[in-house]
């Protein structure tokens, strides 16, 4: 589980940002720098600090102390909301002396610099999203809670994404080593996009070439190809004799003709999407990404929504299973294209379970697809979420499949 781009993802949100800037009284471009920096640092911090059994359960009491978990995540309009500036910057400091010990100055002057953010900004922006970086890595915590070791572990395993966001000189001032560089989802998504070519932007265009090898019998010497010709003309005329023979002998035999297999439908072809750099994409026909392709470039104007497919999540969870990256890919590749399009993910589910429980679960499934857009590379500030719980079903939920309809997610998109 990477929790870096997700934790920036979901405090880059345009309301949030504008929040921090005014706490913080920066622009809301350099918060939103610092935003980043300032999760990647404090979640060094935490590394750092876990690497031991002593420091991870410092960390263990410090949550528990404060009450933080994975639900910090969903709540954050209450976090950010429910208490005054100066009494949230304070119970932010005081969790930033716990991590940091006497290195909270050291690792303040490096965000500050990421950022180009006063260091007094700089100090109260990591005081304010500090929390929220112990609730993520409280969605990790297992059935019964964290242990020392478990904790332990986790951290260490978000080490390997640290390399992409942390601010210059992290890893030295907190003895982390060598940070890794581990693909962002971005990445990772746009590895499971067909690969059939290379792009190629000679002159300026972007195409897709096809890399062929050399055919085999194009590298054998001539010799070869000779006496190559001479043993399958050999063995060629051999076959035409013991086929006349054979073709005498079997006319002899009655044979019962072979069953004939039953005809199965060839799927459709799949749709090729010239986007305007043109890069080229291959999309399911009918799938979301095509639908949402022709509406950007046709004339109909104002706001489409769409339903999401190719989304699924693992069972009773908010996470994305690996078969939806593919989804995310191409949806970003198109959003890429088109800039001043703006797109709402709104979350659904049926009228299983407690209205407060759908509620929190449709809004955390919307949060993740737009933490993943966002992580595809998507300005969060182009992005919003939306959980509706119930709402506004599409089909019977008396009937599984219509509950299954019902469970679902939609894109909004918005010509601006």
């Amino acid at each position: 589980m990477n929790v870096v781009p997700r934790l920036i993802a979901l405090l880059s949100t345009s309301e949030l940002i504008d929040t921090f800037a005014s706490m913080a009284g920066e622009t809301a471009t350099a918060t939103r720098k610092g935003v980043a920096a300032a999760v990647a640092s404090i979640l060094g911090a935490l590394i750092a600090k876990g690497s031991n059994e002593s420091g991870a359960s410092s960390l263990i009491r410090l949550m528990t102390e404060h009450k933080i978990d994975g639900n910090m995540l969903d709540q954050l309009a209450l976090l950010f909301g429910g208490r005054t500036r100066d009494a949230q910057i304070d119970l932010g400091n005081r969790m930033l002396g716990a991590i940091l010990d006497d290195k909270t100055l050291g690792v303040t002057r490096l965000v500050s610099s990421a950022s180009e953010m006063s260091g007094a900004s700089a100090g109260k922006l990591m005081a304010l999203v500090a929390p929220t970086v112990l609730g993520g890595v409280a969605t990790a915590a297992p059935a019964g809670g964290f242990s020392a070791s478990t904790l332990a572990g986790i951290l260490a395993s978000q080490k390997d994404y640290l390399g992409t966001f942390a601010p210059p000189g992290l890893s030295d001032l907190l003895g982390l080593g060598v940070l890794g560089t581990a693909e962002a989802p971005a990445m990772a998504f746009a590895a499971t996009l067909p690969t059939a070519g290379l792009r190629s932007r000679e002159a300026g265009a972007v195409g897709v070439v096809a890399m062929a090898a050399p055919s085999f019998w194009q590298v054998l010497p001539p010799w070869v190809l000779l006496a190559a010709l001479i043993i399958l003309a050999f063995f060629g005329l051999r076959s035409c004799m013991l086929g006349t023979e054979r073709a005498a002998v079997e006319a002899t035999v009655v044979t019962e003709p072979e069953p004939v297999a039953p005809e199965v439908p060839a799927e459709p072809a799949a749709t090729q999407l010239a986007l305007p750099s043109g890069t080229v994409l291959t999309v399911p026909p009918g799938s979301v990404g095509e639908n949402l392709y022709n509406f950007l470039i046709g004339t109909e104007t104002g706001s489409k929504t769409f339903l999401f497919d190719g989304l699924t999540f693992e069972s009773g969870s908010t996470t994305l299973d690996a078969n939806s990256q593919s989804t995310i890919a191409v949806i970003a590749e198109i959003l890429k294209e088109f800039g001043a399009v703006t797109v709402s993910v709104d979350g659904y589910t049926d009228n299983t379970g407690s209205r407060e429980e759908n509620a929190r679960l449709s809004q955390a499934r919307a949060q993740e697809v737009m933490a993943a857009l966002t992580a595809a590379g998507i300005d969060a500030s182009r992005l919003t979420s939306a959980g509706h719980a119930d709402d506004s079903p599409v089909a019977d939920n008396g009937t599984e499949e219509g509950r299954a309809q019902n469970r679902r997610t939609e894109l909004t998109a918005t010509k601006n």
